[in-house]
């Protein structure tokens, strides 16, 4: 019985044997026996698969629970650039293409996805929203349009915590 980073408390037939502790084994447990554990969450992290309970010992028992997280990642920076005109030699529409980073922290379980999308959805043409587990999105957005944007970027780790940060720029300085 451990979980890097949490404690147990366990009973034996209604009789603790151990309290707060990070690792336990005992291999004396009779068949029969009723055994509690209990895990006791750690700051900013939380038990996945049980929290609280009960076994009947038929054989060995190994006790692995899972856990995550519960919280949010990091924007450490967010960048919006400008990489210039999209074909600008072909016919007579002009856009620009766009190059958006995002630098994350995940102190848990570490980062799964970053996204990136432009408000309101439908301005420029193309996708309204690219995600990827790459933090760098390069030639994504093909915008039509001089107009400002607002640009926003989703981080997401691999528990589900999402943070979110926007940046407001115009494309055609």
């Amino acid at each position: 019985l451990s979980l890097d980073g949490f404690t147990f408390s366990v009973w034996i037939d209604g009789k603790q044997v151990a309290n707060k502790v990070k690792d336990y084994y005992n291999k004396s447990v009779s068949y029969g026996s009723k055994v509690r554990v209990y895990v006791y969450n750690r700051e900013g992290y939380s038990v996945k698969s049980f929290r609280d309970k009960t076994w009947t010992i038929t054989g060995d028992l190994t006790v692995k629970p899972t856990w995550y997280d519960d919280i949010a990642p990091t924007i450490t920076s967010f960048k919006v650039k400008n990489l210039g005109l999209y074909n600008p030699s072909v016919g007579t529409t002009e856009g620009w293409n766009i190059r958006v980073t995002i630098n994350a922290y995940d102190k848990g379980t570490g980062i799964k996805k970053y996204e990136m999308w432009i408000k309101p959805y439908g301005n420029g043409s193309g996708s309204a929203i690219h995600e990827t587990s790459s933090r760098v999105f390069t030639n994504v957005l093909y915008l039509e349009t001089k107009n400002g944007r607002t640009f926003c970027a989703t981080v997401t780790d691999n528990a589900g915590n999402k943070s979110e940060k926007s940046d407001t720029i115009r494309v055609d300085y």
